[in-house]
């Protein structure tokens, strides 16, 4: 073989090395690339508007959906997160809770504030922590409650990251003031819902408070707890406190006498565990089951304006990626129907 050819020879392998290359580059999406669809994130308004966010190639956008069109109110970039969503009473505003993607224990919060009319958004404040569920307080649209992590990290070495270390907060806009209301630092606090009426919360976490030995927290459960912010220490278990089976997201009927929750239906069969919605008559101590989808269901919502209940779908549950669809039904589980997004 001649010097020409070995040279020919390493040129042409070369030549298609960078091709190879710039091919992969052009075509290989990162994983944050390959994020797209609904996510759990939404909130619907008291005149039925619905705000959902989705991920577009990574990017969180938050869409509004009125009954003839649906607008695209706000876009971040891949490095951001859209924690959590809420109305104000009134629907004139908006608020949502933005974290950095990469997360630790020095990470901030930042809460937004969106004015529905002209999608103006302004920054309301900025706080040290991981805020992962806000709302207003439907007694006072001033006020803003809110989950806050202290930590980032991993209890254990075969655990993954997550948020730690819970408490409850509050803000209030027009005094620009951050409450402290509990001194809990719980490993996590999920799903919060404040009081129509009275001064207090209900919150979602495990009954392993008390616990004193390893085989006690093993044996705990999440259970749904009502926290009066004037003696937080006064909460009391608002669930059924014979269920054995954990409850996670739920939502608190308007007349604050039962609630809609999600739990695992198919607990001692061994298989995939499958979400569906549940209702519990707080004054009669009875349960009802209200979806049957053998899915995941979950992160239910009541409107106070005409009782439907909505709540998400996810059809690829366990799955790499997510397929997730946004429902409503009737608060008795009748007439369960998908809703359609333009951008899901």
């Amino acid at each position: 073989m001649n010097k020409q050819k070995v040279i020919l020879i390493f040129s042409t392998i070369s030549i298609m090395t960078i091709v190879l290359i710039i091919l992969g580059i052009v075509f290989n999406k990162t994983e944050l690339e390959k994020l797209n669809g609904l996510t759990e994130v939404y909130d619907i308004s008291a005149d039925g508007t619905i705000a959902y966010v989705t991920y577009n190639k990574g990017k969180p956008e938050l869409y509004l959906k009125t009954e003839d069109k649906e607008r695209l109110a706000v876009q971040l970039e891949q490095e951001e997160i859209i924690q959590d969503i809420a109305f104000s009473s009134t629907e004139n505003t908006f608020i949502y809770s933005v974290t950095d993607r990469d997360l630790d224990s020095s990470s901030k919060s930042y809460i937004n504030l969106l004015e529905i009319h002209s999608l103006e958004t302004k920054t309301l404040f900025e706080t040290k922590g991981i805020i992962t569920e806000i709302t207003f307080d439907p007694k006072d649209e001033q006020q803003l409650f809110f989950l806050k992590a202290g930590t980032f990290e991993n209890y254990s070495p075969i655990a993954r990251e997550n948020p730690h270390k819970f408490d409850i907060y509050s803000y209030h806009i027009e005094k620009d003031t951050e409450t402290r209301h509990t001194n809990w630092e719980q490993y996590s606090i999920q799903s919060l819902n404040v009081s129509y009426s009275d001064n207090v919360v209900y919150i979602q976490m495990m009954d392993d408070r008390a616990a004193e030995s390893a085989d006690d927290i093993f044996d705990a459960t999440q259970k749904i707890y009502k926290v009066p912010l004037d003696d937080p220490e006064q909460l009391n278990v608002v669930s059924d406190e014979n269920r054995n089976i954990d409850i996670f997201d739920f939502a608190i009927l308007p007349e604050e006498n039962g609630m809609i929750f999600q739990s695992i239906s198919n607990w001692a069969e061994g298989r995939t565990f499958q979400y569906e919605l549940y209702f519990y008559d707080w004054e009669k101590n009875e349960e009802i089951r209200l979806t049957g989808l053998e899915q995941y269901a979950g992160r239910p919502k009541i409107t106070a304006y005409d009782d439907k209940v909505y709540f998400i779908v996810n059809k690829k549950f366990a799955q790499k990626y997510p397929d997730r669809y946004l429902y409503v039904m009737d608060i008795d589980g009748d007439n369960i129907k998908n809703v359609p997004l333009v951008h899901r």
